[in-house]
């Protein structure tokens, strides 16, 4: 994120500053849940993270470090296995379909990790709560292509889509219809009828009608249930708000405070 002339201003003065008349850094302790000595180990930790994702995502310092410490009062820091994955993204987003969850998960992970790096559950959260509408699509495509093929299949496409067509009723005639469904769909997308959906073809299409990105939205989390989550530890919330407040406002001032 480009911070604002005024913070930079601001920081270019306080260097410049005669070191007596530097104000003292102040340390926040960022959870009452912890004493200071595991809030301090925690910050030890993360600081790495913190420092290679300061200004890359869609958080800003703060909002960084409270990321940051859920992660790493999930694990200790270290690296989220499927298992805590799975809980955390249910409890937290309520998707609760495995095969999404995993598929999620599969598209974030590096190949031979353990789990999930700091770096990896940033961007998505990043994703999730404030992406634009590109990183949206993309995010979708890849979760889609979980075998990164460079396009999505009618096999993937039904296997995904239809349970998320399907009304509470399970009868022969509410699955074909849902298969029928997911058959326009590829039509609609797949220009070329090569019987798949490449990347481009998808990203032309979903730019074009953006509702049609609703269809595959067992992927996004709720409005309400993003929303929810933003608000334990940010003000910056609605979409609107939150581009108005990073446009016009410095929230929270950080020049003389130490988060990690």
């Amino acid at each position: 994120m480009t911070k604002p002339g005024k913070l930079n201003r601001s920081l270019t003065t306080k260097k410049n500053a005669a070191p007596s008349q530097r104000p003292a850094m102040r340390v926040i302790h960022l959870d009452l849940t912890m004493t200071q000595s595991e809030d301090a180990r925690a910050k030890h930790k993360m600081r790495a993270a913190f420092e290679d994702l300061r200004g890359k995502t869609a958080f800003n310092d703060w909002e960084l470090s409270c990321i940051l410490l859920i992660y790493y009062k999930m694990t200790q820091g270290a690296p989220i296995a499927r298992p805590e994955f799975r809980n955390f993204i249910h409890n937290v987003f309520g998707i609760s379909r495995q095969d999404i969850v995993e598929r999620i998960f599969s598209a974030l992970d590096e190949p031979n990790s353990p789990g999930l790096e700091p770096q990896a559950f940033v961007i998505l959260l990043s994703i999730f709560t404030r992406g634009s509408l590109d990183d949206k699509i993309d995010f979708v495509f890849q979760v889609y292509d979980s075998m990164c093929l460079g396009y999505i299949g009618r096999e993937a496409m039904t296997k995904l889509l239809v349970p998320t067509l399907l009304t509470r009723r399970q009868e022969h005639e509410a699955v074909e219809n849902a298969i029928d469904m997911v058959d326009l769909l590829m039509r609609k997308i797949d220009k070329d009828r090569d019987g798949r959906i490449a990347y481009s073809e998808f990203i032309e299409q979903m730019k074009q009608n953006e509702k049609l990105l609703e269809v595959f939205s067992q992927v996004i989390p709720d409005r309400m249930d993003k929303y929810a989550f933003m608000a334990t530890f940010t003000p910056r919330v609605a979409t609107t708000q939150s581009k108005y407040m990073m446009k016009n406002t410095e929230i929270p001032a950080l020049h003389n405070i130490s988060l990690f």
